[in-house]
Formats: structure tokens, C-alpha cells, sequence
């Protein structure tokens, strides 16, 4: 990978990204989903090394290799596979039928599974985050309608979401609500336009359908991306020529569902789930801007303290999430680690910790993807 080192620039302007249009542009269409990502961004990078005005965000090597020596690859690698079966983190409460309606709460979860930039108002309201007052509400989704009819999400409205969430009257918070219920209503539509009624028989067709495939978790992330595109296609275009890709929902959803069935269920073992990218959100982003393999530029330092938003696609917030998805590359090949377990750790275990929990991380609040 190559990394760009000591990048500096000041009064830069916001520039939002574009989303390409389906397909996707070359040089990428030929690879697999998660391969995109991470070539992407070290793309980004590498394109950029010899031009140090062009990214507000970069990979520092140097501080990956500290940080890698500061870690016990074993520790991250028990506890980055744990998230998915512990019901304080990842894993879903409830009692279930069969493990394709446990399989399609766990795609509803993390459909979901956004709101990090409101992170300040929410606490304002009810003293919770983002991931504390979306698993909640899903939970109380599923208690709603255990089937997860397809129809029924396909319906719901703002104001059935904001009950369910416990954020009834939270003024603030309406434009979340509101892609909250932009995201159920895309998944319910898409799965009874493709002929299934409920949630988990969506997903029992297509754990099925990847058996066969050379690279099942990959194809499986492919079907969520193209089936859900506004939940699931994390894209962008910068400075007009780099497409830059991350897919961190579609890839976490494929990831959780291994963690959670492989061992009892050969269908859900993916063959190449080791080779799934870290899902990347702010929570690495700051965790790695807290060791300094994520740097950034002073305007943008001050910005994130501040709070301030970075929208959806500006080269800021994507070059943040670049660098991030490289650092956690290359740390993870110095330990010998998967990206996903060493991302997993970073976002479950060392994100909790109270000196990082306290590091600021940034704001973008008109995103579904994290």
C-alpha cells in the first residue's frame, strides 16, 4: 500500500462527491466488492502522494507500525469474532424460529445501523448513541413483527418509526427518523418486488444463491448492494476523476452473519470472509485519528472538534474513511490479521474505552451508511 505521508493544506472549501451511476466506472467493475473498497483507497492515496494540497485526510505508515506494536493480535482477534454473539454488542435479543428469521433481523439491524453524526443530539435527548438507540428500536420492531413481513416495513411511516425508536417529539432528530424510515420502506419494497414476503425468506433464498460462488461473502455483498441500493451503496466520485468505495453496511451485515452462524450452519461459513473489508464509520476514524494513523490537515482537525458537518461525499469525509480502510489494511496485514476482526476490534473494544470515547469524532449527518 502506498500512503501519503505529510499532505498539508489550508482554506480548502467543501466540495461534495458525486455518486456514479450503475455500472460502475472502470478501473474497478472487474473486481469483487470488498477488493473495490480497499483498492480504492489506497488508489486515492497513491494518486495523490506527490501532490501535498490534494487530501484534507491521509494513512500515516509510520504511526500504523506503532500502533500495530501497541496491540496483542490475539486479543484482537478473540475479541474482534465475539461482537456478533454478544447481545451487549452486536447480537440480536429475541427469541427465534429458525435461523433465517434471526438472519433477516440481523440484515434489518444493519440496514439500519447509521446515525453516528447525530451523536451529540441524541445524547441531548436521550442520552444514548447512535448504535444504543437504533438496536433498541429494531428490537421493538421485530417484537412488533416477528416475521418481519416485508409488506408491513414497505409501510411503516415516520411516525411508527419515531415510537418505535423512542424518539417521539425529539424535533431535532426528525431528518434521522425520517432515513430511518426511508430505509425500511426500501427494504420491504425491494424484497416484495423480487417475490419474497418476509425478511428471512429473502435472506435464506440468497445465503442459497452464493453457495456456489467462488467468493461467497463477496457475491452476498453484491446482492445487498444492487438489491438495496440507497441502504447499501456506499460510492462517490471525488475530485471529479477518483471513485472511491467503502460498502460498510452490505459488508458488515455478510461479516456479522458468518460470526453469528458459521459455526452451526456451513451455508453461513463463508470461504472468504477473511478477505471482507473493516466497516468503516466514524468510530474507527476517530479511534485511528486518536493513534495518528489516520492524520489530517489543521482545518479539518477543527473541524471535526467543532463539531462541525462534514456532508455526505465532500472530499473531507471520504478522504477521512479512505484513510481510515488503508490504515486498518495495513495494520491488520503487520499482525496478521483479517481487516474485519481488527476493525471490529477497534469499533467494539477499543472504541469503548472512556480516553476514546472521549475523542471527538466527526459529523455527517445526511448519511444511511454509518
Amino acid at each position: 500500500y502506498f500512503l501519503v505521508l505529510s499532505l498539508r493544506s489550508t482554506g480548502r472549501t467543501t466540495k461534495t462527491a458525486k455518486m456514479p451511476s450503475s455500472p460502475p466506472l472502470s478501473p474497478y467493475s472487474s473486481l469483487w466488492f470488498p477488493d473495490r473498497a480497499r483498492t480504492s483507497c489506497a488508489d486515492l492515496q497513491n494518486n495523490n502522494k506527490n501532490n501535498p494540497t490534494s487530501l484534507p485526510a491521509w494513512t500515516d505508515m509510520e504511526a500504523c507500525q506503532a500502533f500495530a506494536k501497541t496491540l496483542n493480535a490475539d486479543t484482537v482477534r478473540q475479541e474482534g469474532r465475539s461482537l456478533a454473539t454478544n447481545q451487549n454488542e452486536t447480537a440480536m435479543k429475541g427469541q427465534f424460529a429458525s435461523t433465517c428469521q434471526e438472519a433477516g433481523l440481523i440484515l434489518l439491524m444493519h440496514a439500519l445501523d447509521f446515525g453516528g453524526g447525530w451523536r451529540q443530539e441524541l445524547h441531548a435527548f436521550h442520552q444514548k448513541g447512535a448504535f444504543a438507540t437504533v438496536k433498541p428500536g429494531v428490537e421493538q420492531l421485530f417484537k412488533a413483527q416477528p416475521n418481519l413481513t416485508a409488506s408491513w416495513l414497505a409501510e411503516l411511516t415516520n411516525e411508527e418509526v419515531a415510537q418505535r425508536f423512542g424518539l417521539v417529539g425529539a424535533t431535532a432528530l426528525e431528518p434521522l427518523v425520517e432515513s430511518l424510515t426511508n430505509v425500511c420502506n426500501e427494504v420491504g419494497k425491494e424484497i416484495v418486488a423480487a417475490g419474497y414476503e418476509t425478511m428471512g425468506d429473502f435472506m435464506d433464498a440468497q445465503i442459497n444463491a452464493v453457495q456456489s460462488a467462488e467468493r461467497p461473502a463477496a457475491q452476498l455483498v453484491q446482492i445487498l448492494v444492487e438489491t438495496f441500493p440507497f441502504t447499501f451503496r456506499d460510492v462517490y466520485v471525488i475530485q471529479d476523476q477518483y471513485e472511491v468505495y467503502f460498502y460498510k453496511k452490505a459488508q458488515l451485515v455478510v461479516g456479522e452473519l458468518g460470526h453469528r452462524f458459521g459455526q452451526e450452519d456451513q451455508r453461513y461459513a463463508f470461504s472468504d470472509q477473511d478477505q471482507l473489508t473493516a466497516y468503516i464509520d466514524n468510530v474507527i476514524v476517530a479511534v485511528l485519528r486518536k493513534h495518528g494513523v489516520v492524520a489530517t490537515v489543521p482545518d479539518l482537525q477543527q473541524a471535526i472538534e467543532s463539531h462541525t458537518h462534514l456532508p455526505q461525499g465532500s472530499l473531507e469525509e471520504v478522504s477521512l474513511r479512505a484513510a481510515a480502510m488503508t490504515g486498518v489494511e495495513v495494520t491488520s496485514t503487520l499482525l496478521n490479521l483479517s481487516p474485519c476482526e481488527l476493525g471490529n476490534y477497534l469499533w467494539g473494544c477499543l472504541g469503548k474505552q472512556p480516553d476514546h470515547r472521549t475523542y471527538q469524532r466527526h459529523a455527517t449527518k445526511d448519511t444511511v451508511f454509518y
